[in-house]
């Protein structure tokens, strides 16, 4: 073994890393943020800040707030998030989504948000604009390829149905946030399941792509399309509202973040050329703002008590490389890690920082203190994020290798060594890590 202590480091950040502050760092759970209130909220909102986080995710959900089409409407829940989220110093993403009240839309089983009143969700929106002057940052719905959050999907010869419907409800939320004082500020767009289905039925989710494809009047070849089968696609195509494209980067844990897509109309961490395409050729047609970047709005990685789930440590090193891609790949703004703590049915998100019962995952220490060594030829890339400026201390196993101060993001090479240990200041946080092989 070579003596770590005799290495020659090159303590050079790496020339073509993106800006140390980017990605943004976003961190959801509704239920402890949102729907728990009072200690829990607090608690949860205080681990972001701890954690580093940049920006705090929920959804509004149409049907909590407007039971009724003419009674009164209940926003307290989000009040109460978004004073304790700015606080603290952390910005609110808001996501104006369904489920839609039963007055505002139609039900596919337990599915609350089939052909939404276009007009109802505007007023909604225009409410939530209203109410919170201070929140810069939107998602305009949740999942729109999902029978789940937009019914239905299609119809039954397969035309595509929900990319209309949701082109409509984009239309309506953009000028909705215009007319509030919200013209400016950052609003997500997107289907953000990342794979879907070939499926004819109405309740049959949707692949990214094809969505998106059809949400922008495009055909496979990304020549402009209309007509009967492509619902809403006339002539003049109006730009879309939105400054940003948002993507749910789940990816299967048995396969990892560096694995490809089931097909190329399905997003992968690691394959976003496709989109990248899409939103290239969209922005010079003028569907879309030249230029949008990609946002991580939803992310996580299912560990064990689910029978599919990956064990602790493995699930700890896979939300690693995942937001390591994040952080290399061009455009991509966020990272997101949904949730804090699993759901209490097995079945259920099992992609918390913590168990069901409260219990620290091995996740907890590893978002906090994230580390990943890449081989680089003869040597490593030693990459990282620290929760807030502070000297970080790479170690080896038989000492100090490389230290540093550091602001977010960084990277480091040294030489090639068979593990390192990521160390931050007084060495309350401290992580080894073992070289990864699965980088591309």
């Amino acid at each position: 073994m070579i003596r770590a202590l005799s290495l020659v480091v090159l303590l050079v950040l790496v020339s073509a890393a993106p800006a140390a502050a980017r990605p943004l760092r976003i961190l959801e759970d509704d239920r402890l943020m949102v729907l728990s209130g009072g200690a829990e909220r607090d608690a949860a909102l205080d681990l972001a800040v701890v954690s580093g986080v940049d920006v705090v995710r929920a959804q509004v959900v149409w049907r909590f707030v407007q039971p009724t089409r003419s009674g009164p409407t209940d926003w307290s829940r989000y009040d109460a998030f978004v004073a304790a989220a700015r606080a603290r110093g952390l910005e609110p993403l808001l996501v104006l989504t369904s489920p839609a009240p039963d007055w505002a839309a139609g039900t596919i089983g337990e599915f609350h948000s089939v052909r939404p009143d276009v007009a109802a969700y505007e007023r909604f929106v225009a409410a939530a604009g209203r109410r919170y002057p201070g929140v810069r940052r939107w998602q305009l719905w949740n999942e729109p390829n999902h029978p789940e959050f937009l019914a239905p999907q299609r119809a039954r010869d397969g035309t595509r149905l929900a990319p209309a419907r949701y082109r409509d409800l984009l239309r309506a939320g953009g000028r909705a946030l215009s007319a509030t004082g919200h013209g400016r500020d950052t609003i997500l767009i997107g289907p953000g399941l990342p794979v879907g289905s070939d499926g004819r039925c109405a309740s049959c989710t949707m692949r990214p792509l094809a969505f998106a494809r059809e949400l922008l009047c495009l055909d496979p070849a990304l020549r402009p399309v209309r007509g009967p089968r492509h619902p809403g696609c006339g002539r003049r195509f109006s730009r879309l509202p939105g400054t940003g494209w948002a993507i749910h980067g789940y990816f299967r844990a048995s396969e990892g973040p560096f694995a490809l897509p089931p097909t190329e109309d399905d997003l992968s961490p690691s394959y976003l050329d496709g989109l990248r395409t899409l939103l290239a050729v969209a922005g010079r047609q003028g569907r879309l703002r030249a230029d949008l970047p990609v946002w991580d709005t939803e992310n996580g990685v299912q560990s064990k008590p689910d029978r599919r789930g990956v064990s602790q440590a493995r699930q700890a090193q896979l939300v690693n490389e995942a937001e390591f891609i994040a952080w290399r790949t061009p455009r991509i703004r966020s990272f997101t890690q949904y949730a804090i703590r699993d759901d209490p049915e097995p079945t259920g998100f099992q992609t918390g920082l913590r168990f069901a019962d409260g219990r620290p995952k091995a996740l907890l220490a590893a978002y906090r203190l994230p580390v990943v060594a890449v081989p680089r030829g003869r040597g490593l890339l030693v990459w990282g994020r620290v929760p807030h400026a502070g000297r970080v201390t790479v170690l080896g196993p038989d000492g100090v290798v490389a230290s540093r101060r550091a602001t977010r993001y960084f990277a480091l090479r040294i030489r090639r060594l068979p593990r390192v240990r990521l160390r931050f200041e007084d060495g309350s946080l401290s992580r080894w890590a073992t070289p990864t092989q699965e980088v591309a």
